[in-house]
């Protein structure tokens, strides 16, 4: 089965998200952007057809100013995600290893912050 990332990125695009192709890390998921200046990326259709989508593995979303600050927070723990999506009340998906992302707009946009969360010991 072929995805078509670029109908995708363009349908992303109309809710102001911006897209980009990605290619698969070390781990062989498709973490990584292919575009080396992806953070410089606005948010056109011009922009979006000119990224290299024939090599894509998969599809990834800039975060913050360029994406009408959309953030995310990354739920590490299968069990966590599988707990929590459902019981939620805005935009959160499965990701391919299983774990959550849970997406909000904010306000003003925030750095990136990492945390611990301690659940079930």
């Amino acid at each position: 089965m072929t995805i078509d990332f670029l109908s995708a990125a363009l349908t992303l695009m109309e809710r102001g998200w911006l897209a980009i192709p990605l290619v698969n890390d070390s781990n062989g998921f498709p973490k990584r952007p292919i575009t080396d200046d992806w953070t410089n990326l606005t948010l056109t259709e011009d922009t979006i057809r000119s990224l290299p989508w024939p090599n894509a593995m998969g599809l990834g979303i800039v975060l913050g100013p360029a994406a009408g600050n959309l953030a995310v927070l990354d739920i590490d723990h299968p069990g966590l995600a599988e707990l929590l999506l459902p019981l939620l009340d805005t935009r959160a998906v499965r990701t391919i290893r299983k774990r959550g992302h849970i997406y909000v707009k904010e306000y003003l946009p925030s750095r990136s912050t990492a945390f611990d969360v301690l659940w079930e010991g």
